[in-house]
Parts: C-alpha cells; structure tokens; sequence
C-alpha cells in the first residue's frame, strides 16, 4: 500500500464515511447531475491506487521542479515546531 492510499483510508476511516457518501459528495461537486453510483468506482479505484488516477503526471511534474504536494486536512491541526540557535558574544 502506498504513503498515500495509506493516508487517504486513515482520513476516510476516521470521518467515518462510506464509499457511497464520498461518492455522492463527489457527484455533488461535479454538478453534472451524475448520480452517486457513476462514481462508487471512482471512490473505490482512488482508494486502492491514488497514484494510478490521472494525479500521478502533476505529482511527477510537481517532483521534478522542486516541489511536493501536501494535504492539510481543514479539521487536524499540525504543530511544529522551530528550535533557532545562535552566537552571543558576552564581553
């Protein structure tokens, strides 16, 4: 399983959601009229191998530039934490 199929089936067990209820939030958004059951595949491939969906060319480019992608979930909040050290002379 990859980092990030890992990451996602934490999130999606943690809200406590179905394949279904991610499915018909998905139709939601669309806004094609599409009904949930066109995208219960969709829920289940992205699942299983989010990397084989069509984000695998942007993460690769985004990769080779330099960069990296991150998800923030909007409800957990991330603490870090910056420790700075420096030289004081004292005369």
């Amino acid at each position: 399983m990859s980092q990030l199929s890992k990451l996602l089936k934490d999130r999606f067990e943690k809200q406590g959601k179905t394949k279904y209820a991610l499915a018909k939030a998905m139709a939601e958004a669309d806004g094609t009229g599409k009904s949930a059951t066109n995208f219960t595949s969709k829920v289940t491939n992205t699942l299983e191998a989010p990397e084989a969906r069509v984000f695998r060319g942007v993460k690769e480019m985004v990769e080779l530039l330099g960069g990296e992608i991150v998800i923030r979930w909007k409800d957990e909040k991330v603490v870090r934490s910056k420790t700075e050290i420096t030289e004081e002379v004292i005369d």
